[in-house]
């Protein structure tokens, strides 16, 4: 279920890179001449190009069949228990039977979507932390590309930037310095989500205490 989530890359996040402190250059000249000016950088290429996207592709995968084990684990147990508490009842349950089956049925459903959800939500935690880790390692190596080349903002080719001169994608320069470096993106380091997708036990609910005065 999880595995089967659509994978998109999309680094961009957050509308640019503010860089600050361009005074170095390559070309002296150049770097006078762009001072000011925004240069642009497509994250989603980079991860491409320096093969993380794969990785991440990979990364979520993995998380995602490991929440899976988890959620058929879950329900499997939770099959069990109303099977259990089904026998209880007999071949002819009394209409108090019936009202108590319907009502466990219906709170170990809620519970099971309810978990679906945070794991969904998990899973999404899992990637967006993966995106700011390579988002984090690209930074530093754009404002230095950037910094270069005398330009002040770098900003990503988002739906809203409508045209850019080609001389200001910093891209391929960016690519360049990366492969130089080879920086370890260390995502199996990168802590999981704090936050539970343990639900309550699936032991048999409580039913509603009855209306005062009954």
């Amino acid at each position: 279920m999880f595995t089967r989530i659509a994978m998109v890359l999309c680094l961009t996040l957050g509308v640019s890179m503010t860089l600050t402190g361009c005074g170095n250059s390559v070309n002296g000249q150049a770097a006078s001449d762009n001072r000011g000016r925004v240069a642009v950088v497509d994250l989603d290429k980079v991860a491409v190009a320096l093969g993380w996207a794969d990785e991440l592709k990979q990364h979520v995968t993995a998380k995602g069949q490991e929440l899976d084990v988890k959620f058929n684990a879950l329900r499997e147990d939770m099959r069990t228990t109303f099977e259990a508490e089904r026998k209880k009842a007999g071949e002819t349950p009394t209409d108090e039977q019936k009202n108590k089956l319907n009502q466990m049925a219906m709170e170990l459903n809620r519970r099971l979507g309810e978990t679906q959800n945070l794991m969904q939500n998990e899973l999404g935690q899992v990637r967006l932390a993966a995106i700011t880790k390579y988002r984090e390692l690209i930074r530093p190596i754009a404002r230095q590309v950037a910094e270069q080349r005398g330009y002040s903002v770098v900003i990503v080719p988002l739906d809203n930037v409508l045209w850019y001169e080609p001389s200001s994608d910093l891209t391929d320069a960016v690519v360049d310095e990366l492969l130089r470096n080879k920086p370890a993106t260390g995502l199996s380091s990168i802590p999981s989500p704090s936050s539970s997708t343990t639900p309550a036990s699936p032991s048999t609910p409580t039913p509603p205490a009855p209306p005062a005065g009954k």
